[in-house]
């Protein structure tokens, strides 16, 4: 009794694995939502009159002010803090540079992902 029983399991066992069936992978690119990036102003840079003021030269450029009819105003910078002025210009280019390549990197990367998945992705049906 004893061999049947373990016979008849044996050939249950053997016949299970040819009972298996194909499987047939499809597959489907998913749709990546697309970034979206805000458009950026053009920068218009405006003329600026730089006058420098001398203890020699500062009454005939306060005459030309008020011939010109313009607000006798000073707005000055010693010499360090012009200094300054320029090192914040300069940072600020910089700044810039380094954004134009973070953005061209996210354009490479992308334009790259998205040429990669349709040569990668065939449905098969």
């Amino acid at each position: 009794m004893k061999l049947i029983i373990t016979l008849l399991l044996s050939l249950t066992l053997l016949s299970g694995c040819s009972w298996t069936r194909d499987i047939q992978i499809k597959t489907k690119p998913v749709e990546r939502i697309p970034l979206v990036l805000p458009e950026a102003d053009l920068y218009h840079h405006r003329q600026i009159e730089w006058v420098v003021i001398t203890k020699e030269n500062a009454a005939a450029v306060f005459a030309q002010l008020a011939k010109e009819g313009k607000p006798l105003a000073i707005i000055g910078l010693a010499g360090d803090d012009y200094e300054l002025l320029s090192l914040n210009t300069s940072d600020q280019q910089v700044l810039i540079k380094q954004l134009n390549a973070t953005i061209q990197a996210y354009k490479t990367y992308y334009i790259a992902v998205e040429k990669r998945d349709k040569d990668a992705v065939t449905v098969v049906e």
